[in-house]
């Protein structure tokens, strides 16, 4: 129906033009469209407003799940510096422990 409205309004401003003179000027010349081409015109251009509605949706669930990438990506960081941090004080108890049994065995002897 889109194509068929513009088609029709645009064929009612060509009409040819009597000026004031009374000489017939002529307008752009008429086309004739098929109907069958202006249905398979109107179904693509729908087609295309429901392409849209679901790129929209499409895009709404990327933005989502980027959202949700990047809170893992922060914990993941936040594990990782935890870990560093435990691994450190693994190594200070560890060496502490053996510098204590070092000690002790010295003072055996």
């Amino acid at each position: 129906m889109i194509v068929l409205l513009s088609y029709s309004t645009s064929w009612c401003q060509n009409k040819n033009i009597i000026p004031f003179t009374g000489v017939l000027e002529q307008g752009d010349t008429l086309v004739e469209v098929p109907i069958s081409t202006i249905k398979i015109a109107n179904s693509k251009m729908v087609e295309l407003k429901y392409e849209k509605q679901i790129n929209a949706g499409l895009k709404e669930i990327v933005l989502n799940d980027s959202i949700i990438i990047k809170g893992l990506q922060n914990n993941i960081v936040v594990e990782q510096n935890k870990s560093k941090k435990y691994k450190k004080q693994r190594n200070i108890v560890g060496g502490t422990g053996i510098g204590l049994l070092i000690l002790l065995i010295i003072s055996l002897l």
